[in-house]
């Protein structure tokens, strides 16, 4: 259920599974070495009397270009991890280059606007990845609070070309107004081998 409580090194089941597919903003109260993942628990609210407690607001980026391949051709599934003869071609629409850091629909941009309107955010960690920094501004208006961008936050990594960022010399061009001090020149993150479960538990909770 994601309304109990998790030691913050373990992994929570995902809370945002009711929510696929959808930007509405999960809570998340996180207290030293003890975190909860959060849908509507008036119980869990008494984490915020913990000395150093945060509230943390978990929102996904909006429909991103990516997620229309299925919906174009339903028949398309992934089979990247499937054997294969050796020679023989991966079918994978996910591996086209055309594809690498997706940004977002234009529905993906209505389905994010305002949402982040009454969080009363104080700062805001976001994803490198293009459909998450092009989130921030439909998302939290036009004077959204602090932003730090995150290497380290995005989703698991593998040969699909969705997560593979852009260049952060091209990040820049699109998103001027925010500091990539911290992130690599190139995606040196980035390999065609699927990132192991372990490895990415492990990764996006470093960041968090």
């Amino acid at each position: 259920s994601p309304t109990r409580s998790y030691p913050l090194m373990e992994r929570c089941p995902s809370p945002h599974t009711a929510h696929i597919g959808s930007p509405e903003p999960i809570e998340m109260i996180a207290a030293p070495f003890y975190s909860a993942c959060l849908v509507h628990d008036p119980v869990a609210e008494t984490w915020l009397t913990h000395p150093g407690a945060r509230r943390l607001h978990l929102v996904r980026h909006g429909q991103a270009v990516q997620q229309l391949v299925a919906g174009e051709r339903p028949e398309t599934t992934c089979l990247c991890q499937t054997p294969r003869p050796a020679g023989a071609p991966n079918p994978c629409p996910y591996l086209a280059p055309s594809l690498m850091d997706a940004p977002l629909t234009p529905y993906g941009y209505e389905q994010v606007r305002d949402k982040g309107a009454a969080l009363d955010a104080q700062l805001l960690v976001v994803s490198p990845l293009t459909r998450a920094l092009q989130t921030i501004a439909p998302c939290f208006g036009d004077g959204p609070p602090p932003v730090v961008v995150e290497a380290d936050l995005r989703p698991r990594i593998g040969p699909h070309m969705h997560t593979r960022r852009r260049p952060t010399a091209a990040l820049k061009t699109t998103f001027p107004h925010l500091d990539f001090g911290g992130i690599p020149a190139t995606d040196t993150r980035w390999t065609p081998r699927l990132e192991p479960r372990s490895e990415f538990d492990a990764r996006v909770f470093a960041a968090l």
